[in-house]
């Protein structure tokens, strides 16, 4: 009878190691394929060379991203979020450390997730003389990314999103000779 026991415990304890490492995997294979959606995304814009209209679903970039999107199998947004202010996020990464932008340029929300399907951030930085006529300097912007990772775990999934950020080349335009 004692050996029936301790086996029963190492049968529960080998399915805990194995729950705990398929969980990893799961994990694992989730936030991979949301940095390859990062990059995806971040090679349309770069193909269609910078040029999104802002908050415009029927924009040429955007139906490509979406056509994209929905290849991939992107969860596509059923809840009615926003995207976080930049200044805000901006904020809140440079204190977590992170290098960030120059505080002085000028951030536009290009992609909404309130306004589109899939849950994707897209912001267009511009510098700061981006608007003024009159400057000699060129006039220069990319694109700053932010997916999310989701986790199809019901009463979690609201709580586990881990935002993926990247950016795009530098896109400008010479003023001048």
């Amino acid at each position: 009878m004692k050996e029936s026991i301790g086996n029963t415990y190492l049968v529960l304890m080998a399915l805990t190691l194995i729950s705990i490492i398929a969980a990893l995997l799961v994990a694992s294979f989730i936030y991979s394929k949301t940095y390859k959606i990062k990059n995806r995304i971040i090679n349309i814009i770069e193909k269609h060379n910078g040029e999104i209209k802002t908050l415009d679903k029927n924009d040429e970039t955007i139906k490509d991203i979406y056509r994209e999107l929905g290849r991939m199998g992107y969860k596509v947004l059923y809840q009615d979020e926003t995207c976080p202010d930049f200044n805000t996020y901006r904020d809140e990464m440079t204190e977590e450390g992170e290098a960030f932008v120059a505080s002085d340029n000028i951030f536009e929300l290009v992609h909404d997730r309130k306004n589109g399907n899939y849950d994707f951030c897209l912001y267009r930085v511009k510098t700061p003389n981006y608007d003024d006529s009159t400057s000699t300097k060129p006039k220069m912007y990319y694109y700053h990314l932010i997916t999310y990772t989701h986790y199809d775990i019901p009463i979690f999934e609201q709580f586990i999103k881990i935002p993926i950020t990247g950016d795009t080349r530098t896109y400008g335009i010479q003023v001048g000779g």
